[in-house]
């Protein structure tokens, strides 16, 4: 079962989702356990091992990780409540010509039983799966 959140900081959407509690220091093997863990870490806290999941080209777009990390402290204090709870849909072949990976798709659902679907893309990159935003 998934457990998670969406929150709005400073002009950039941020996910949050946990899975059971703070997963594997190891890289993800599964681009499904990428993102699982990519939500995870963020409503945890554990902004370094958020960080570690995400690919180089997300890590350069959301500038320094240090700036990162204190975006990641207000996700982990906030009231998960009021937010949005993704749920894992899917998993499917990215269109190579974009990058190769695959995009895991997603439901996100408002506690008022709104929401919408979106898409990350995973690729493999260090050894890992790492995360790069939406598609």
């Amino acid at each position: 079962m998934f457990v998670g959140a969406v929150a709005a900081l400073g002009g950039t959407t941020a996910l949050a989702l946990v899975v059971g509690g703070v997963g594997d220091p190891s890289p993800p093997m599964t681009p499904r356990a990428a993102v699982e863990a990519y939500f995870t870490t963020v409503l945890s806290g554990d902004g370094d091992a958020h960080w570690d999941l995400m690919c180089r080209d997300e890590q350069h777009a959301v500038g320094p990780r240090e700036e990162y990390l204190r975006s990641v402290d207000r996700i982990a204090a906030a009231d998960t409540d009021d937010l949005f709870h993704p749920h894992v849909t899917g998993v499917r072949p990215a269109d190579p010509a974009e990058r190769e990976g695959v995009e895991v798709d997603l439901v996100m659902q408002s506690p008022d039983g709104g929401g919408w679907a979106d898409s990350l893309l995973v690729v493999w990159e260090d050894g890992g799966f790492r995360v790069c935003g939406t598609v």
